[in-house]
């Protein structure tokens, strides 16, 4: 007997869907997470992790701690500046503040404003260069990084084990060690109506990014009252705006701001585009070119991958598009012409 999931509904309501796109902060070779000294300015950087910031943050951040540990400044508490307030910015300030620091987070935008914003979400290292190398680190920080949202389940933090089918194992998962992502089940068949290809489920988390980020500034601001932290805007154009800041340690998690203030050419921006439909009761993940997220306030459509292009505006057609290929992947008298539709979707590269 054939087990069918319940399949989206992928009309699209413009009082309760709305298209957004974000710039994914890719760097080629590596993500940058080392110490640099300008001056007398102790610089850690914290950035380039493509598609997977929400993925790694909770890891990067404990690394940031540990390239901390030792310094004097450090040990006495100095007040610490952090460039950015995503994901990135706000795991460090927190893992900073529960340790008794002061912090000061410089940033141009607070969410729901941030690149961040824009994550569909889901707990995987998708888009981001690491050297082989590097691999130990690598899997270190996907260790931590996964261990610290386990223990965030809940709607709290907006975190919650999901299972993810997808058409073929050979994606970004097969990077993930084993004790967090075990090796997928295999599917003869995947349980949706109308789809007859194999396929593969992964059990992984959602993360859900206006609840998990809303959570960490709340306790960034609460933590204003009593001056162990403070929220600063302001926009950095040069190296020099940094060593022109008062602290003595700067934490860079300024994303694909770095390749301007640090003239870091490796930084490459990677737009992708979302459809926000209306929230739909899914126990799933879906994923095969693009990919369905079922969260609490929509259900996200998206995966496209536009390399080197920096405008974040939404281009309806396109997003009409992405809402189509879904629809189209999903109808039983189209199943046979999956191929073609993949050919055709819009960018030349899907995750």
């Amino acid at each position: 007997m054939k087990i069918n999931l319940p399949s989206p509904n992928f009309d699209f309501t413009p009082n309760d869907s709305k298209f957004i796109a974000g710039i994914r902060p890719y760097r080629e070779e590596t993500y940058r997470l080392e110490k640099e000294q300008i001056n007398e300015k102790l610089i850690i950087h914290n950035y380039g992790h493509g598609g997977a910031g929400v993925t790694l943050s909770w890891g990067c951040a404990l690394e940031v701690e540990d390239l901390l540990v030792g310094l004097d400044s450090y040990t006495n508490k100095t007040n610490i500046a952090i460039m950015g307030c995503g994901i990135m910015g706000l795991t460090v300030a927190i893992r900073l503040l529960h340790l008794g620091h002061h912090v000061s987070i410089y940033t141009k935008k607070t969410p729901p404003g941030t690149t961040s914003d824009v994550a569909g979400g889901q707990w995987n290292p998708s888009t981001v260069s690491f050297e082989e190398k590097d691999i130990e680190r690598f899997h270190r920080i996907l260790r931590r990084s996964f261990r610290m949202f386990e223990s965030q389940i809940g709607d709290e933090y907006g975190v919650s084990r999901r299972t993810n089918y997808v058409r073929n194992n050979k994606g970004s998962f097969e990077l993930v060690p084993k004790d967090i992502i075990p090796e997928p089940k295999y599917y003869s068949r995947l349980p949706f109506e109308g789809h007859d290809m194999e396929g593969y489920s992964y059990e992984t988390l959602l993360i859900e990014p206006y609840i998990f980020l809303k959570r960490l500034l709340d306790e960034v601001v609460r933590n204003t009252i009593t001056g162990r932290s403070k929220l600063i805007e302001k926009t950095f154009l040069n190296v020099q705006d940094v060593l022109d800041l008062p602290e003595e340690i700067v934490i860079n998690c300024s994303g694909y701001g770095a390749k301007a203030i640090f003239n870091d050419e490796k930084m490459k921006p990677i737009k992708g585009q979302l459809a926000l439909l209306k929230a739909q009761d899914l126990p799933y993940l879906y994923s095969g070119h693009g990919y369905i997220f079922p969260r609490r306030d929509y259900m996200v459509l998206g995966g496209t991958f536009e390399e080197d292009i920096d405008d974040p505006t939404p281009e309806d057609d396109a997003c009409i598009e992405i809402i189509n290929f879904h629809k189209e992947s999903f109808d039983p008298k189209k199943q046979h012409k999956l191929p073609e539709l993949e050919e055709r979707f819009i960018t030349d590269r899907i995750l």
